[in-house]
């Protein structure tokens, strides 16, 4: 799904998918560049979270799901505090 029009490549051929924007690689990216940025993790989680966000959101338009099940491996990145 496009989630940015004119976006970065995707491995799937496409540019601006929702996976580029919101998988746990990318949040490590983001985490990784706000570091060297001085950028608090709360704006870095914001900003992750509302790419994740848009994305259930046009899902659930599409598919009207009952319910969006998110597992917890983005739980899993980084150190333990």
């Amino acid at each position: 799904m496009t989630l940015e029009e004119n976006g970065r490549p995707c491995p799937c051929g496409n540019y601006g998918c929702w996976e580029q924007y919101s998988s746990g690689a990318e949040l490590s990216n983001l985490i990784s560049r706000n570091e060297t940025h001085a950028v608090s993790y709360e704006d870095t989680l914001t900003e992750f979270g509302e790419k994740v966000a848009v994305g259930f959101r046009n899902l659930s338009h599409v598919l009207d799901p009952e319910m969006i099940i998110v597992t917890v491996e983005l739980l899993q990145l980084g150190t333990p505090c």
